[in-house]
């Protein structure tokens, strides 16, 4: 008798082995520990396309019936994976496969076919490369040449260090030789600041549109991300101190002055906003500043609001020169020691003669004719995007931004949009890669206006999109 009741026991109350479920792992292949093998299991699921982005995996309670294994053991299985970028859940919705998931969405440039315009790739009107060419010509006959290819000063040459201090005190950025650092580009100055301040499982905020080269690199780390909403002053304070107080969030990842992709620039009052929540929620803030340089009515850097927990990523560098690898770091006390430490262990050096060129264009005054030329293409190169579209509401001031981003009301998925628009000869970029939870009611194009090569291009290329979106668009 004893036998017989342990064996009812001993089975699901409620089986589903009949019952539909939008995954079912094998049963017999989960070894101990469950939760590892379980989710081994989903992510493996997730990688061969057997789980699509955007499917409602089964709930936790249910999912652990089928099983026959312990509730809490689902629960570490789904979170393990959130961890991984592989799911994410929505309060009241369920649990759902990242948009992502099983695919590298980063952008970068590709070898195209004759007659394609680059709209896609974002560079920075390398046809000024010339006055570059001239720094570089200056370098190379500089008694001290042979000084910059040796192995020494790993954060920087000195006098690129005053360089760099130098540009960034008309921004309100004040430091010292202590707290600044050259790195080979803002990536490889947001891959140290995640390897050195962060941890797998950490979570950042970011916003709901945001770089999707942070968003690939924060998955290779294990890094969860926090998308939070926007207008159009930026990322809502209220918005932020919601988020962090539903996931622990420990870090946030802004670009004040033109946020890639939407353009938008976080005004003044905002800012002092979100300084309010990060103090509260003692959080790092990374400040990328994209395209610092550039003209324009900046209100202050968040370095210069909270230095204490700021990440400055300088890339003024690239407003010069996109293939001079040079960015600079600037760093509250706090993250000192780990982040050099990271440069060290992660860098070794960046090259100093990339950063002897930056330097050279700064003393000279080259630089600033360089931007000041390159302000003035963007200038151009919008006034003709708002030609093909003057319907297109932009409220932050994008008409300097080297990218514009375009409301585009169409439900196709958006490798399809990108492979039509390349074969009728455009590169561009669909919305569906700057996100982190999908977007199913709005879609956009960022369409980059610094590549095509010439107003011509440009104007083409701007004419194929107007038609595609035309041909396509959905009337609600």
């Amino acid at each position: 008798m004893d036998t017989i009741i342990y064996e009812v026991l001993s089975m699901p109350i409620n089986s589903y082995d009949n019952y539909h479920l939008s995954w079912k792992p094998e049963k017999s292949h989960l070894k101990q520990p469950y939760y590892l093998s379980l989710a081994s299991a989903l992510a493996a699921d997730i990688s061969a396309g057997k789980l699509k982005p955007g499917t409602r995996l089964p709930p936790q309670r249910e999912l652990a019936d089928y099983l026959d294994i312990n509730f809490t053991t689902v629960t570490r299985s789904y979170n393990l994976c959130k961890q991984k970028g592989l799911i994410y859940g929505v309060t009241g919705r369920g649990t759902f496969v990242a948009p992502h998931a099983s695919e590298y969405i980063s952008i970068h440039e590709f070898p195209l076919q004759s007659g394609i315009i680059e709209m896609g790739y974002i560079s920075s009107f390398e046809q000024c490369n010339a006055i570059v060419a001239k720094a570089v010509q200056k370098v190379a006959q500089k008694q001290y040449l042979t000084d910059l290819l040796d192995y020494n000063y790993m954060l920087g040459h000195p006098h690129h260090l005053a360089a760099g201090l130098s540009s960034l005190e008309q921004y309100g950025i004040h430091a010292d030789i202590d707290h600044i650092a050259i790195v080979s580009g803002v990536m490889n100055g947001l891959s140290i600041i995640l390897a050195t301040l962060f941890s797998p499982g950490d979570a950042i905020a970011v916003d709901y549109y945001t770089y999707p080269n942070f968003i690939e690199l924060a998955r290779i780390m294990h890094i969860r991300l926090i998308p939070v909403f926007s207008d159009w002053e930026g990322m809502l304070a209220t918005e932020l101190d919601l988020a962090c107080r539903l996931n622990s969030v420990r870090g946030i990842y802004l670009m004040p002055p033109c946020n890639n992709p939407t353009t938008i620039s976080i005004s003044a009052k905002r800012r002092s906003q979100l300084v309010n929540v990060v103090r509260k929620h003692h959080l790092i803030i990374i400040e990328d500043d994209v395209f610092a340089g550039l003209p324009s009515a900046e209100p202050p850097t968040f370095y210069t609001l909270l230095p204490e927990q700021t990440c400055y990523l300088s890339d003024i560098p690239k407003a010069l020169c996109t293939g001079l690898r040079v960015s600079f770091l600037v760093f509250g006390e706090q993250f000192r020691e780990k982040l050099q430490n990271g440069i060290y262990n992660m860098n070794m050096k960046t090259s100093s003669l990339d950063a002897e060129i930056i330097t050279e264009l700064i003393h000279s005054g080259d630089a600033v004719e360089l931007i000041q030329r390159k302000y003035e293409l963007a200038l151009q190169a919008n006034k003709i995007f708002d030609t093909c579209f003057p319907l297109v509401g932009h409220k932050s001031p994008a008409n300097s931004s080297f990218f514009r981003w375009l409301p585009f009301p169409c439900d196709k998925p958006g490798k399809e949009v990108e492979h039509e628009l390349m074969k009728l000869g455009v590169e561009i970029v669909h919305s569906y890669r700057f996100t982190v939870i999908p977007n199913e009611d709005e879609h956009y194009l960022r369409v980059t206006l610094s590549k095509a090569g010439n107003s011509k291009k440009l104007l083409k290329g701007l004419e194929i999109i107007r038609q595609y979106i035309q041909k396509n668009r959905i009337v609600r």
